[in-house]
């Protein structure tokens, strides 16, 4: 097993958090959860003018292959 990576997915939802849908993705991979979930926050005040009644943010683990393919947070 390599090293793990996180991405930042914002995701759209419904009243109640139900039906939720990935809405759009910090441009950023991080090297630890802990770097992924400090991001959250700005992130999902960055996304506050999507059209839905809730935002929910959620740090994926990802594979080195996929984390190859966005810039790399340092942090």
């Amino acid at each position: 097993m390599g090293p793990a990576f996180y991405i930042l997915a914002i995701m759209g939802c419904g009243d109640a958090a139900i039906e939720c849908q990935q809405i759009t993705r910090a441009e950023s991979v991080f090297r630890t959860e802990e770097a992924c979930l400090a991001e959250t926050e700005a992130a999902l005040i960055g996304a506050s003018h999507q059209p839905y009644p809730m935002l929910v943010a959620e740090c994926r683990n990802v594979s080195a292959q996929v984390a190859a393919l966005w810039p790399r947070d340092e942090s």
